[in-house]
């Protein structure tokens, strides 16, 4: 048995449709960065990264690991403990950003 036998009518009109937007995108990506760079065998090899920066930033956003919310989300107890470890006082609800930049001052500052 196959497996585009087990899959139904729609769950296959959807993998299509998924498959299509894919390679559309990757599609128009070449194309505007063959434009950018001048070059189709350039253009090649960024084009992957293009895919796997993206993936990376769908899982950090899966995770609540974005870089744009580290503002929002609360210190790690691990960021806590080692402030407290460097001796650095700091305020009830410290974000990982505030933590992390209070790291980086306790650290080159010494």
């Amino acid at each position: 048995m196959g497996f585009s036998l087990m899959l139904t009518k729609e769950s296959k009109r959807k993998v299509c449709e998924d498959i299509q937007m894919k390679v559309d995108f990757y599609a128009d990506a070449f194309e505007k960065t063959h434009v950018r760079v001048g070059n189709g065998e350039l253009a090649s090899m960024i084009v992957p990264q293009i895919g796997k920066d993206l993936r990376t930033a769908q899982i950090q956003n899966a995770n609540g690991n974005s870089c744009k919310s580290n503002g929002d989300v609360a210190a790690t107890p691990k960021q806590l403990a080692y402030l407290k470890r460097l001796g650095v006082s700091f305020e009830e609800g410290l974000s990982k950003k505030q933590a992390s930049e209070l790291i980086d001052e306790a650290v080159t500052t010494g």
